[in-house]
């Protein structure tokens, strides 16, 4: 739930976003840091994702963004910013919806990659309830990255098991054929193209 917005973001609202993102030029690199300041200010009024989803959609519409300040920095217009809260309140929307779409493709492909190991749990009698975690586990450090492959102490946290306990987990998917040390220094394990064959992750790519 977005945090309601305050009267001194109300009132302040037409002037901070255009001296932020325009002080004192856009060509040394100050029109990024006025973004990084108007993300964290909209973090406050809306949400963290949709802060850090604008700076994709002013790369998305660049000409439109410095459109929008070569209308308000025009002297014929006195200053008038109505138009510019206008394009930027248009990019911020556009934001959101692109937001809230890949949200969706991705709360889609969770599901499926769920439904998938609710179905591995049913016909691989020959994978335990720690492998096929590992799997789901990896399963959605491919889909979703930041990157590809987890380290052994972090499969050890999401079983809640020691390394001890977890290493003949991991040699035993191994041996299978179905994820590869990829690293040894940290020790970083993936799924092999076999081990994306069985939970089906090809068409979610």
């Amino acid at each position: 739930m977005p945090a309601p917005m305050t009267a001194d973001l109300d009132s302040s609202a037409p002037s901070w976003p255009i001296s932020w993102l325009n002080t004192p030029t856009r060509s040394d690199g100050n029109g990024r840091f006025g973004r990084f300041l108007l993300a964290l200010k909209l973090r406050q009024i809306l949400s963290a994702p949709t802060a850090l989803s604008l700076s994709a959609q002013v790369r998305k519409q660049k000409d439109k963004y410095y459109k929008a300040f070569a209308h308000v920095e025009n002297p014929l217009n006195r200053g008038e910013a109505t138009f510019f809260v206008n394009d930027m309140l248009a990019m911020l929307l556009a934001a959101q919806n692109d937001l809230e779409e890949q949200l969706r493709v991705r709360w889609r492909s969770l599901r499926s990659l769920e439904e998938r190991i609710d179905t591995l749990k049913k016909t691989e009698k020959d994978l335990g309830d720690y492998q096929i975690a590992t799997l789901f586990m990896l399963g959605q450090v491919l889909l979703f990255g930041p990157r590809n492959g987890v380290t052994l102490d972090e499969v050890a946290d999401f079983l809640e098991r020691s390394k001890q306990t977890v290493r003949p987990v991991l040699k035993s998917l191994t041996d299978k054929g179905l994820i590869e040390a990829v690293n040894k220094r940290p020790l970083v394990f993936t799924l092999t193209e076999q081990g994306e064959k069985l939970l089906d992750l090809r068409k979610l790519l």
